[in-house]
């Protein structure tokens, strides 16, 4: 038993107790009945409860017989039910570690590279830093299951991540990247920027934001620290730095830049970007998270609840203002598609796609290897 996996988990005694009693009955799955299980729960994409029925089902074969060996094809679907796990979570600096295990093909792998972020300033793979284009597919995805699960508080907390890296896709086009400091460095300290002057409306932070690109690049440490922090910074700074599309309108509008530099070059495709993306951080169904028993214990908002809060928000998205004129405004004829109809194409057209971002099927790929796993074990 001491090396069985679910014997270290739980050691609080009312834990303890609660876990033994749900075990008991995960545990009592028959060897005949484990693949139709798993594959139930694949459906949902519960990977965690998956873990959970194999370390049930192991612990119960251990304490028949201590010289029990888990089988070759319950560690495979426990890898890859890790990676899934990870993965709908977004836990993504970790997914390279699932490259070259064995239990991913090809596809996969190289779906898994793209995803994830580099641990080390030079390391020559970029991932999200060079083009951010799967990363929003995968959030897509993901908003999707939660959807489907009913999860409607997870699904706003992914709908708040995608506002928040949402500058840093629709500068990629702009800039060769989505904000790779290597690169983005010597855009920042060219002859010609202005952001470290006062006559820049960047405010403190901001610049902060924009330092820290110079000083992620001095250690792993600083590193790690600028990505869990600063990148998602530098991303706000350029919702500024991108201008509005009208900068000789009078109506001074909200903080921005109307003076092109090293940074800000004036391009009015991407100054509507940046004007929809502060409205859509700023919209009604963003804020409809902050009702969540996240930290308050009140009002989940139903379904009903949230598309008439997304169609309440889209018609912020499309307000006239003197330097944003409604009659300009790119998302005034467009087709509207989705659960929440309209953000695949708003998305779309933050990456500068030709129709809406479709989201991917890196979680329907690990579901798909497990279910071949599962389907060897009833042969």
């Amino acid at each position: 038993m001491a090396d069985s996996p679910i014997s270290r988990v739980w050691t609080e005694p009312h834990l303890k107790a609660r876990t033994e009693q749900i075990y008991s009955q995960l545990a009592g799955t028959s060897t005949q009945q484990l693949p139709r299980a798993i594959n139930d729960l694949l459906a949902f994409h519960q990977y965690p409860l998956i873990i959970r029925l194999l370390d049930a089902v192991h612990r119960e074969a251990l304490l028949k017989d201590q010289s029990w060996v888990i089988p070759q094809r319950h560690e495979r679907i426990l890898k890859l039910a890790t990676l899934g796990n990870a993965v709908i979570n977004l836990n993504l600096q970790d997914v390279a570690n699932f490259v070259d295990t064995h239990v991913v093909n090809d596809e996969l792998e190289a779906a898994l590279l793209t995803l994830s972020w580099p641990k080390q300033a030079m390391t020559n793979e970029r991932g999200p830093l060079h083009d951010l284009v799967p990363t929003y597919q995968l959030l897509l995805e993901v908003i999707e299951i939660l959807a489907v699960r009913g999860e409607v508080a997870m699904a706003l907390s992914v709908l708040h991540l995608v506002a928040e890296y949402l500058p840093l896709l629709a500068w990629q086009s702009t800039l060769g990247h989505a904000g790779d400091p290597v690169k983005f460095e010597a855009q920042l300290n060219a002859p010609t920027t202005r952001w470290n002057q006062e006559s820049c409306p960047l405010n403190r932070q901001e610049r902060h934001a924009f330092a820290s690109v110079s000083v992620a690049l001095e250690s792993d440490a600083k590193w790690q620290t600028y990505l869990k922090d600063g990148h998602s910074r530098v991303a706000g700074a350029l919702i500024v730095c991108g201008g509005v599309p009208e900068p000789a309108s009078t109506h001074n509008g909200q903080r921005t830049c109307r003076n092109p530099c090293s940074v800000m070059s004036g391009d009015k495709s991407l100054s509507w970007k940046t004007v929809l993306i502060r409205r859509f951080k700023e919209s009604a169904v963003l804020t409809l998270r902050h009702d969540s028993p996240v930290g308050h214990f009140f009002s989940v908002p139903s379904e009903v609840e949230i598309l008439a809060t997304w169609e309440t928000s889209w018609e912020g998205f499309l307000a006239h203002r003197d330097e944003a004129p409604h009659s300009h405004n790119p998302l005034v004829h467009m087709n509207r598609t989705g659960a929440l109809p309209g953000l695949y194409e708003f998305i779309g057209f933050m990456a500068d796609l030709d129709g809406p971002m479709e989201p991917s099927n890196v979680l329907g790929s690990i579901a798909d290897r497990i279910r071949l796993i599962t389907n060897e074990m009833t042969l």
